[in-house]
């Protein structure tokens, strides 16, 4: 009878948080919509901007925080590779301000081989890391309205 409870507890917590979505990260004051991992580990964030811009946010392995890059120029809804330049967020105007370092950019994007299959590819100066499928973050607005809030889901369990 033990066995069975410590199952069904070990069980049900498992449930539990798989019930909390996990939340996409921020850049400055804008939610990440889609993400990627380049390499081994290299975290990658994706948004798009008013202007058809693309933003993208890297985990900095050294402090653990969200460098973003803006492009350099308007890049397609496909993704197509690019050069983005560093940006930071600026809270008094709360806008994205590129920075001018001629030394610190990333290429990224999509691009097709000569089999027509396309691969996302991230360069950080000499090193070029193949990327994973992006993935959308989920769109939490019905649920938001909806839903059940994490206090009322800790207290019906």
């Amino acid at each position: 009878m033990m066995r069975f409870k410590l199952t069904t507890l070990v069980a049900f917590s498992a449930f539990s948080v798989v019930a909390y979505a996990i939340d996409a990260p921020m850049l400055g004051n804008i939610k990440s919509e889609s993400h990627q991992v380049c390499g081994k580990k290299i975290e990658v964030q994706v948004v798009t901007l008013d202007d058809a811009s693309v933003m993208i946010g890297i985990l900095n392995k050294n402090n653990n925080e969200w460098d973003t890059f803006i492009s350099e120029n308007p890049v397609t809804k496909e993704f197509s590779y690019a050069k983005y330049q560093p940006a930071k967020f600026d809270a008094l105007s709360r806008t994205f301000i590129k920075q001018d370092n001629k030394k610190m950019f990333v290429l990224w994007g999509k691009s097709q081989d000569d089999k027509n299959d396309f691969h996302y590819t991230l360069s950080l100066g000499s090193h070029s890391y193949d990327c994973g499928l992006m993935q959308n973050w989920p769109d939490d607005l019905a649920n938001d309205i909806y839903g059940e809030s994490e206090t009322d889901q800790a207290l019906s369990g």
